[in-house]
């Protein structure tokens, strides 16, 4: 009779060890950050609030530019390179910044975990689920859309690049959230699935700067990224 409740004891068990362990490319475990529990859920597909935010989204596939849409093409790559336009496009590139490469590569795998998960609890379908009439340019993922994990990857990039370089700290934060916007752009996501990916962000961040390895990382990263734009250490 107790079984099936031993079993999935058993299970779940098993399930949160296999969390507890960190990826070897992320900086901590992905049950370190609870999203859930800081984040508002999102509003209903019969909600008003989400009818509002598919008519701007609907508005912006009206007025969108075939420039708009290369450029939200490209920023499909979440990669801190793609922030190169407001450092140096002639300096700022993987080839010359191996260790850079390396250190944003994990500092971004570091959020993908925690934000599953919470894209898994709050389960929002994307909005041209709700609204056939929405024509996304960036295809059509397949899992939730609350929050955004490009929108999280671009704020988060932004916000330990603008640490490594504060003399472009206004412009990278500007480029982190065009970054996200772009999967508006692109019919994908809603704009609260963007702001939500920009406050666990900063939670992700902040867990980040607690972590020993993180901190050393950072360090070289940052002396290799000042040294390759000619900026004093």
């Amino acid at each position: 009779m107790f079984r099936p409740f031993v079993l999935a004891s058993l299970a779940l068990g098993l399930f949160l060890s296999v969390q507890a362990k960190p990826h070897s490319d992320a900086y901590f475990p992905d049950t370190a950050v609870d999203l859930v529990k800081f984040l508002a859920p999102p509003t209903d597909t019969a909600e008003s609030a989400n009818k509002a935010e598919l008519a701007e989204l609907l508005q912006l596939q009206q007025n969108r530019t075939a420039t708009q849409v290369a450029a939200a093409q490209a920023d499909q790559d979440i990669s801190v390179f793609r922030f190169a336009d407001v450092l140096d496009t002639a300096k700022f590139k993987p080839a010359s910044l191996p260790i850079t490469t390396r250190f944003f590569a994990k500092v971004t795998t570091s959020g993908q975990g925690p934000s599953e998960i919470a894209k898994q609890t709050f389960a929002r379908p994307r909005p041209f689920a709700a609204d056939t009439a929405l024509h996304p340019v960036l295809g059509r993922p397949k899992n939730a859309s609350y929050p955004s994990g490009h929108s999280l990857g671009g704020n988060l990039i932004a916000i330990v690049l603008a640490d490594m370089v504060p003399e472009k700290r206004v412009a990278i934060y500007r480029r982190g959230w065009a970054f996200a916007r772009q999967r508006a752009l692109g019919g994908v996501h809603y704009p609260s699935d963007l702001e939500a990916g920009r406050i666990a962000a900063a939670l992700i961040a902040q867990r980040l700067y607690q972590e020993p390895q993180f901190r050393k990382d950072l360090e070289e990263s940052r002396a290799e990224v000042r040294r390759v734009l000619g900026l004093a250490p």
